[in-house]
């Protein structure tokens, strides 16, 4: 059951996730700045709580996923962008560039009819 959860989850999710990323996104040295991140301290407070859980579960979630039926690389990947840690844009620079990994993102925004990444 849990198996059939983090699937169906991953199916809806990941595409949301990788096609809301600028296709400019692993160009920049730096990280772009987010619209959310000039509000107010207690909305950014609660944007922040919510992605950071929401990645936590996807990390989780992307873990089981290597071993049981899904995308457990992209649930990864998803997982990673929402966390918020020190170097973590040059960790996602870094796995963007790994060819079958840059692959499946494109390949996933190509059905969104979104512009490929460029790294």
């Amino acid at each position: 059951m849990l198996s059939l959860l983090t699937f169906l989850s991953s199916l809806i999710i990941l595409p949301i996730l990788i096609l809301a990323i600028p296709s400019d996104y692993f160009v920049e040295k730096q990280r772009h700045p987010l619209p959310w991140t000039q509000s107010g301290y207690l909305l950014r407070m609660v944007v922040l709580l919510i992605k950071n859980l929401l990645g936590i579960l996807m990390v989780f979630f992307g873990i089981l996923l290597l071993v049981l039926p899904g995308q457990g690389i992209l649930t990864l990947l998803a997982g990673i962008v929402l966390l918020d840690f020190p170097g973590k844009f040059l960790l996602l620079r870094w796995l963007a560039r790994k060819d079958k990994i840059l692959h499946s993102l494109n390949w996933v925004r190509k059905q969104g009819n979104k512009a490929p990444f460029i790294t």
